[in-house]
């Protein structure tokens, strides 16, 4: 027999997997009279996943498994409220077996019913209407509304933050670069001085080599007859073009996280229109046919920016 099936029995401390009679009670939990079994038998288990996800996909540790263990727990959560809602509830015990660890619920009354195909439609429709649906969607929505809107503002201060780096790397690389011109040209002039001198008046030639810069004196040593080669001029610019990777480099990331802050924009409307859409609904009477839909909205709402945010793109950096 299933640990979580109802049975009857003489004795309800009669442990129906061994007979013995050391069951004990250890709680009292809502059963459904058709089936015997809890009908919030893995709420907590659900909502401990489903935490988990949400922090994990925040702090983006486990990637695209977030998305199995964010949606997964949200619909069980769902069909967990979807079961609970239709079922035909009763006050129950339940019992566990001291000597095989054995559990059992027991409802005050079995019985076996069946609804027609019109009760189930029905059944279902109003569900989408029920408080407690309602409830759970306002509380998520809240969250996810709360949560997009605040990494949205962390994004456009990480996007002023490299767009303001990027911007000083370009001002420094262009200063660089200027500065670098400066000593191209008095390398042409100390060079041209130096070999007008270097035969006829040595001294004079050996000052203008003194001012030599580095970069110059080692093109000489490569090749005497070429002197004015690519590598020179690479070196010469070697921290005014660091300087420009640095700023091309910052304003691809300062992009990055204006593309992130958008997509989370996107994520707080949709999340916004479905909080409106469950708190509108809250307010309605249970009899309104707009509440379903209204409530119906919410979901759908709730489950494109799910989507959505799992699908906003990490910024490395």
């Amino acid at each position: 027999m299933d640990s979580e099936t109802a049975a009857s029995s003489k004795n309800s401390y009669t442990c129906p997997k061994c007979n013995s009679n050391k069951g004990y009670i250890i709680g009292n939990p809502i059963v459904d009279k058709k089936t015997g079994k809890e009908v919030t038998s893995h709420l907590v288990y659900y909502l401990i996943l489903l935490v988990w996800g949400l922090l994990g996909g925040y702090a983006y540790t486990i990637g695209a498994i977030s998305i199995f263990v964010v949606i997964v727990p949200m619909l069980g959560i769902v069909k967990l409220l979807f079961d609970y809602y239709n079922a035909d509830k009763t006050q129950g015990t339940k019992y566990k077996c001291a000597n095989c660890q054995n559990r059992w619920v027991l409802a005050t009354k079995i019985t076996k019913t069946k609804s027609t195909p019109q009760e189930e439609a029905t059944k279902i429709f109003r569900f989408l209407g029920n408080e407690i649906l309602l409830g759970t969607l306002i509380a998520l929505l809240s969250v996810f509304t709360a949560l997009s809107s605040y990494q949205g503002a962390l994004a456009d201060g990480e996007q002023n933050k490299y767009e303001l780096l990027g911007m000083q790397s370009l001002n420094d690389g262009n200063a660089e670069y200027l500065r670098a011109n400066q000593d191209i040209t008095q390398d042409y002039n100390y060079f041209d001085n130096w070999y007008l001198n270097v035969d006829e008046r040595p001294d004079i030639a050996e000052y203008y080599q003194s001012s030599f810069s580095q970069p110059l004196l080692d093109a000489i040593g490569r090749d005497p007859d070429t002197v004015w080669d690519d590598q020179y001029y690479t070196e010469m610019y070697t921290e005014a073009d660091q300087y420009f990777a640095d700023s091309d480099a910052n304003f691809e990331l300062g992009i990055q996280w204006d593309e992130r802050g958008d997509k989370l924009q996107l994520v707080l409307m949709i999340m916004a229109l479905g909080l409106a859409f469950a708190a509108w609904a809250s307010l309605m009477r249970e009899d309104n046919h707009l509440r379903v839909f209204f409530g119906l909205f919410s979901i759908i709402a709730l489950i494109i920016g799910v989507v959505t945010y799992l699908g906003v793109q990490v910024v490395a950096g």
